[in-house]
């Protein structure tokens, strides 16, 4: 059953990421790189599972899962957003709002210490960022909204543990995090993407909705989805929907279908390639000197001063410049007898990744259907916060049969789109670079290999069967991103190679390129604006609301910079202490110039006077409204107050 979980505020709330922000902010919350506030699912799943355990110990683990347990429990939790967050996002991204600002608009910052006595302890004061417990937008009581999806046979179970929750996050027995939480039906729209087909399969391209995590080691992620990962996957879809063992078989065990490795796609909407030597990226100090830029080391030659940097990481897109999948670090604590905070490295939302599947056409309905009706998921903890994908439509250059047009004597290169595992005709897999030259080369038709343009990586391939809970054997492959340079011994050519074993998990897939049209471009090509037509009233609000925000701070800056400009530097900090007082208590701007006119000093009256008249002259007050200008004036004055303080213990730049 797909629902989900809506969640009001109660109060403010702080649902700790465990990190801080620069030095002014101990303890921060969660916000993604827009700045908008939201709840973890790991959060979610681990406080409702202290009240299962709590009033229904008999379904936790059917629930929740267990260690004991060899699956997973039936529940599954994406992270709280609020309503409407990808219209927002590209409300913001179009009037060109920072992190900071849109963060500010849902947040605040409240400071605590510890009492010794009858005062305050030394060296405990804290500052912590606290989601407001009221919107900025509506003005009424925040909310936030988590997909979540849940076996039938335990739905009322289910509907009883979310009633039972009623705090979360950081210091919730001290006042933080009163929420109550209710199910509602999930307003899924209708897919409007699909599956592109082709002569020998179908192309798809999936949206990362949450962080994805591919363990490679040491808590680090892949930056790519492995042909593996696709075909589980299917695999699990197809045992859920009763799928026969003949058919299963066929599928998934014989090499009839394969799944190739879904790699990032770049700004043209094409699908990346690894990375590879032969483009490198030029080092240099010389006058003249093309430092930063790619090139090709075949038809390039290099400049005095210049030195070529090889890419042997990431991947390259369309124009063959460097492409980088963004990934950010994120932090957890095991719950346990011994609490421990760790970290994961996770490829960030919001990216796009594409891949193919080669089937006969029989059997790509069954691929489309998944694909358009099923939620997408890879990797690891599927069952709250990370792995969630959803479908996009590849407009990208899809896979073709046609042979390269290149001529007899000009030059090729190879590349491995996947890991190579090659036999070694003794049971095992080949480390030999000649072994793969040779095969190449026969199965290509191509002759004389220039080693001194090509290069071969090997890795080792693992990895661990949940299903009987253990390690996999580990075999030695090429890497994806390896390259060999070849010469055409005739006209024309394959344009991909399919070598190797293991061809249903994405491995043994080689394109090949004529070397002269490797030739990087300039400059990359930019993503397309994305559409922010709003039509809603809350929408609008929120787009009033953000140039409201940016507004103000321009006028912040515009009241610092008339205290900077002033002879307010003259001013001890007791002094502008009253007249910061003034300014709070002021409830009109005529109210505060009659408080002023009463300062009976007539310098330092003057000094007051020139500042406020300075920034409503600067700011034309007339069509301003007072409460921002009367904000506007306690930053300006505040501003004042410590530079004051600072000077006065003689610490003054």
């Amino acid at each position: 059953m797909n629902k989900k979980l809506v969640i009001t505020l109660k109060s403010d709330l702080c649902v700790a990421s465990g990190d801080g922000f620069s030095s002014g902010i101990d303890v921060d919350i969660c916000y993604d790189d827009h700045g908008f506030p939201f709840i973890p699912g790991r959060r979610i799943k681990g406080c409702l599972r202290e009240v299962s355990n709590d009033i229904l110990p008999q379904c936790s683990d059917s629930i929740f899962g267990s260690p004991r347990r060899r699956e997973s429990g039936c529940l599954k939790v994406g992270n709280a957003v609020l309503p409407g967050l990808d219209a927002m996002k590209s409300i913001a991204d179009s009037e060109s709002a920072s992190t900071s600002e849109i963060c500010s608009l849902f947040t605040r910052v409240r400071a605590q210490t510890a009492i010794e006595g009858d005062s305050v302890k030394d060296g405990t004061l804290r500052f912590i960022r606290v989601v407001n417990h009221y919107s900025p937008i509506t003005r009424g009581e925040l909310e936030f909204e988590a997909p979540i999806e849940i076996a039938e046979e335990h739905a009322s179970d289910f509907e009883v543990l979310v009633k039972g929750l009623r705090n979360i996050g950081y210091r919730r027995n001290r006042g933080f995090g009163a929420i109550k939480c209710r199910i509602e039906d999930a307003c899924e729209g209708s897919r409007a993407c699909s599956v592109t087909e082709f002569p020998s399969g179908i192309a798809f391209a999936v949206k990362t909705e949450e962080p994805l995590m591919l363990p490679r080691q040491n808590d680090e992620s892949l930056d790519h989805v492995p042909g593996s990962a696709v075909l589980g996957f299917f695999a699990a879809k197809a045992q859920k929907k009763g799928m026969d063992a003949e058919t299963f078989e066929k599928l998934f065990l014989s090499d009839v279908v394969r799944f190739s490795p879904l790699y990032p796609v770049d700004a043209k909407g094409e699908r990346a390639l690894p990375a590879f030597g032969l483009i490198a990226k030029i080092k240099g100090s010389g006058p003249g000197s093309r430092d930063g830029e790619c090139v090709n080391l075949l038809c390039d030659s290099l400049k005095n001063g210049e030195q070529p940097k090889p890419l042997k990481s990431g991947f390259l897109d369309s124009d063959y410049l460097p492409l980088q999948v963004e990934k950010e670090v994120t932090y957890h604590c095991s719950m346990g007898d011994a609490p421990t905070l760790y970290t994961q490295e996770v490829i960030r939302p919001g990216q796009v990744f594409a891949g193919f599947i080669f089937c006969p056409e029989s059997y790509r309905p069954f691929f489309s259907e998944v694909l358009r009706d099923e939620s997408l998921s890879f990797g690891r903890s599927k069952s709250a916060q990370y792995s969630k994908c959803c479908l996009e439509e590849y407009k990208g250059s899809l896979p073709s049969e046609l042979p390269l047009p290149v001529r007899s004597g000009e030059k090729v290169v190879a590349i491995l789109d996947s890991d190579v595992l090659l036999d070694d005709s003794c049971g095992g897999y080949s480390g030999n670079a000649d072994s793969l030259i040779d095969a190449i080369a026969r199965e290509a038709g191509l002759a004389n290999p220039d080693r001194a343009h090509s290069l071969f990586k090997s890795r080792v391939v693992s990895g661990y069967n949940a299903k009987w809970n253990q390690k996999k054997p580990h075999v030695i492959a090429f890497a994806a991103g390896s390259y060999c340079t070849f010469e055409a011994v005739q006209d024309g050519c394959p344009s991909e190679l399919l070598l190797g074993r293991r061809r249903g998990e994405g491995f043994g897939r080689v394109v090949l390129k004529p070397v002269t049209e490797l030739i990087p471009s300039t400059e990359s090509a930019s993503a397309a604006p994305a559409n922010c037509q709003s039509g809603s009233p809350l929408l609008d609000e929120w787009r009033a609301l953000l140039r409201e925000a940016k507004r103000a701070e321009k006028l912040r800056l515009l009241a610092i910079d008339c205290v900077k400009g002033s002879k307010g530097e003259t001013l001890n900090a007791s002094f502008v202490g009253r007249v910061l007082r003034m300014i709070v208590q002021s409830e009109s701007r005529n109210d505060l110039m009659g408080r002023i006119a009463s300062i009976r000093n007539a310098d330092k009256k003057a000094i007051v006077e020139e500042i406020v008249s300075s920034f409503e002259s600067g700011c034309d007050s007339s069509s301003l409204d007072w409460r921002i200008e009367q904000d506007c004036l306690k930053c300006a004055f505040t501003f004042l107050k410590y530079r004051a303080k600072r000077s006065e213990e003689g610490c003054i730049e």
